[in-house]
């Protein structure tokens, strides 16, 4: 993703140019909530189910992302992914609450 000349969002897929109605609807989830985290000044972020509807390749990233896309702000993730959550308690500092 980059911004051109005239502050319009531009997205490559595989290094070629696409549209973003070409998405799919992971791929757009995932444009939104990093738009969402990037351009809104909060220091909380409550984020529920990240990894739904985004491809492995996707899950397997999205905890590291959303770690540094926050960085110095308060990320809480809910998340039935086992993999999201011990992704999530690798990151030193982080408070993991297992809810029953």
């Amino acid at each position: 993703m980059e911004l051109d000349n005239n502050a319009t969002l531009k997205f490559s897929k595989e290094q070629r140019g696409i549209s973003f109605e070409k998405f799919s609807s992971g791929e757009r989830k995932i444009t939104y909530l990093f738009l969402e985290i990037l351009f809104n000044e909060v220091d909380v972020f409550l984020i529920d189910e990240p990894e739904l509807s985004i491809s492995l390749n996707y899950q397997n990233k999205i905890v590291w992302d959303l770690h540094c896309l926050t960085e110095g702000k308060a990320l809480f993730i809910a998340t039935h992914a086992p993999f999201v959550y011990e992704d999530f308690k690798k990151f030193p500092g982080n408070t993991v609450v297992e809810v029953k």
